[in-house]
């Protein structure tokens, strides 16, 4: 299943890996270069994970900066 609504972002492909009435899990596949930009969720958890390559994540509520190479 994929997802078809536009992003205000590019990334190579956002595949939806589950979908229900209380949860939403995305896998997102990023080309070098390419992000995320800063965003703010309210009631939502975000878990990110990394395959290959270089995964940096940066918070602004705690600030922090987590890194993982694969």
């Amino acid at each position: 299943m994929s997802e078809t609504r536009p992003q205000p972002y590019k990334v190579r492909e956002i595949h939806v890996v589950a979908k229900g009435s209380d949860v939403l899990v995305r896998e997102y596949t990023l080309d070098p270069g390419e992000a995320i930009p800063w965003h703010r969720h309210s009631n939502v958890s975000d878990h990110y994970y990394g395959l290959e390559g270089l995964v940096l994540v940066e918070t602004r509520d705690p600030p922090a900066r987590h890194q993982k190479a694969d």
